[in-house]
């Protein structure tokens, strides 16, 4: 995350690299709901899965 702002910073010119850093930092919060779910089924595959049962 700190990387792509240093590249907007250096990008002074480029404003739409800047716009994209920003929609980064709003993306990341609604990214721990899905990883969470995801890391969930991963969880429930396992479990329901027939690996552990062979």
């Amino acid at each position: 995350m700190i990387r792509f702002t240093t590249i907007t910073d250096d990008a002074a010119p480029a404003k739409t690299p800047a716009v994209k850093a920003i929609s980064n930092e709003t993306a990341p919060e609604q990214q721990p709901e899905p990883a969470k779910t995801e890391k969930r089924q991963k969880r429930s595959k396992p479990a329901d899965g027939g690996e552990r049962l062979l």
